[in-house]
C-alpha cells in the first residue's frame, strides 16, 4: 500500500490547491485557481490615479494565487485540474522561472472553457486603469487579506495571452472513463462530478491502490447542463482526497429549509429568474457580473428557457452577453453534446433545436439573446427609454432599455459590468445580482 502525503496550499474553500505526493508513485498538484478574495479588496478601476503597491504602479499585484512559491515546479510531475475556474492560475505555475516540466490533465471542455476564461481575464486587466481610491501607498495592509485576515498567495502581476498558450500547450485533454497511463504504474481516469461542464472526480489507481481526487461536485437540478455526478467511481476506493470544500454556514439553501434536504426543482435559478422578472416588469435594467465558465452557463441556459414561459412584458427584454471571448464560448458549446444533460425533449421540440445541446439558440435566432464582444460594439435604439452616453461605435447590435446584461467581471473591479455600473447606477431602479461567489 502507498503512502500519500497531502499538502494545502490554497486557504480559500472556494478554490482549494493541494500538492499530493504518492510514495511509491507521482507527484501531483490538485488544482491551481486564483484566491478570488485578493479582487474583492482591490479598488475599483475606475477614479484618478493608478494604484500603488509598495510603489509600484499599475496593475502589479492584482491577482492571487495559492502558495505555490512552497512548490518546485520542477518536482512536480502532473497537473491535475478538477474544473475550468480552477485552472485560473495555471500560467503562473508552468510559466515560471522554475520551469515546469510534467502533464497538466484536464478534460477537453475544462482545458478549453479554462482556455477562454483565462484570455477573457488578460484582456479585462489589459484594457482597465485601476483608481487608487482607499488604498494608501504604502505596505499591502489588511486589505491583501481575506476573511478573519487569512494570508492569501503573494500578489502577482497579470499573465499575458501568450503565456496563457504556452500553458495550454502542456495540458492532456482526456474523455470522461479516458485513462492516461502515469509512472510507477499508476493510471488516473476522470468521472463527471456534476458542477459544471467536464468538471471531474479522479481516480488515480494501480492494483491494489485505489485514490479518488474530489474536487467541487454537485447532485444537479433539473435545468443544469453538466452531466449528474458518478459516485459509483469512488466505490472502494483506499484513499479520498477532497478540495473545494464549503463549512455548512457558507451554504446557500432555500429559505427554512436545511442543508440536508433535497432543494426544489429549478432552485436556486428560479428565484434568480422571479428577481429579474420584479426589476423588468418595473422598467429597470439587470446586470449579472459573470464570468463565461461554470454554473454561469447554466443560468444562460435556464433564462433560455423560462423566458417563454414568464408571459410577462417585461421577458420582452433583450438579454446582452458581453465578453471578449464569449462568441468563441458559444461556438465550442455547439460540438459538446457528449458532455451535456438531455433536457425535457417537448421542450427542446418546441423551441426548435432539437439537433442542438443547448436551448439557447433559440434566443440567438429571434434576437432575444445578444452576443457583444465589447460594450463599444452596442448602438442605441432610437426607441429607447434612456439612450444617453451610451457608446456607438461600431454599431453591431442594437442596444434599448429595459434589459438584462450578463458581462464581467464578477469583482466588480474590471470588465464591462463597469460601464453599466456607472450608467445605472444614480437611476436607482436597477438592480445588479453577483451570483458568481454563490453559485460558483
Amino acid at each position: 500500500m502507498a503512502t500519500v502525503e497531502v499538502t494545502c496550499l490554497g486557504l480559500c474553500p472556494s478554490s482549494s490547491c493541494l500538492l499530493i505526493d504518492v510514495q511509491p508513485g507521482p507527484r501531483i498538484l490538485l488544482d491551481c485557481p486564483l484566491e478570488p478574495q485578493g479582487l474583492k479588496f482591490f479598488p475599483v478601476a475606475y477614479g484618478s490615479g493608478n494604484v500603488r503597491v509598495n510603489g509600484a504602479a499599475s496593475t502589479s499585484g492584482l491577482l492571487h494565487t495559492a502558495q505555490l512559491g512552497a512548490v518546485d515546479p520542477s518536482t512536480v510531475d502532473y497537473v491535475v485540474i478538477t474544473t475550468s475556474h480552477n485552472m485560473l492560475g495555471l500560467p503562473y505555475f508552468t510559466e515560471g522561472s522554475a520551469k515546469f516540466q510534467g502533464t497538466v490533465i484536464a478534460t477537453e471542455p475544462t482545458a478549453e472553457i479554462g482556455k477562454l476564461m483565462m484570455m477573457e481575464l488578460t484582456q479585462y486587466i489589459s484594457t482597465s486603469s485601476f483608481g487608487s481610491s482607499g488604498m494608501s501607498e504604502g505596505g499591502e495592509g489588511e486589505w491583501y487579506k481575506g476573511p478573519g485576515s487569512v494570508e492569501m498567495g503573494p500578489g502577482r502581476d497579470p499573465y499575458t495571452a501568450q503565456q496563457v498558450e504556452s500553458c495550454m500547450s502542456r495540458v492532456k485533454r482526456l474523455n470522461f472513463g479516458q485513462s492516461l497511463a502515469l509512472s510507477e504504474g499508476y493510471a488516473i481516469t476522470p468521472y463527471p462530478s456534476g458542477y459544471c461542464l467536464g468538471s471531474s472526480f479522479w481516480l488515480l489507481s494501480k492494483p491494489q491502490c485505489k485514490v479518488a481526487l474530489i474536487g467541487a461536485c454537485s447532485m444537479g437540478f433539473p435545468l443544469r447542463t453538466p452531466l449528474p455526478p458518478r459516485f459509483d467511481s469512488l466505490r472502494n476506493v483506499n484513499v479520498a482526497i477532497f478540495g473545494d470544500l464549503l463549512p455548512s454556514d457558507r451554504l446557500v439553501t432555500p429559505a427554512g429549509m436545511s442543508v440536508t434536504q433535497p432543494p426544489p426543482p429549478a432552485w436556486p435559478f428560479r428565484d434568480i429568474g422571479q428577481a429579474i422578472q420584479n426589476t423588468l416588469q418595473k422598467g429597470g435594467n439587470v446586470l449579472m457580473p459573470i464570468t463565461l465558465g461554470g454554473t454561469s452557463l447554466d443560468l444562460l441556459e435556464a433564462l433560455s428557457m423560462w423566458c417563454p414561459d414568464f408571459g410577462v412584458s417585461g421577458m420582452n427584454a433583450p438579454i446582452y452577453l458581453i465578453s471578449p471571448t464569449a462568441n468563441s464560448l458559444i461556438g465550442y458549446l455547439e460540438i459538446l453534446s457528449e458532455w451535456v444533460q438531455t433536457f425535457d425533449a417537448t421542450r427542446r421540440e418546441r423551441e426548435g433545436r432539437i439537433d442542438s445541446p443547448f436551448v439557447h439558440q433559440s434566443m440567438l435566432q429571434n434576437s432575444r439573446l445578444h452576443i457583444i464582444s465589447d460594450v463599444h460594439d452596442l448602438r442605441s435604439s432610437s426607441s429607447s427609454t434612456t439612450t444617453t452616453n451610451m457608446p456607438t461605435q461600431p454599431p453591431t447590435s442594437t442596444y434599448r432599455e429595459p434589459c438584462l446584461v450578463l458581462a464581467g467581471h464578477p469583482s466588480l473591479r474590471f470588465g464591462p459590468c463597469l460601464h453599466f455600473l456607472k450608467r445605472w447606477g444614480a437611476e436607482g431602479r436597477e438592480r445588479s445580482d453577483s451570483h458568481g461567489q454563490s453559485l460558483e
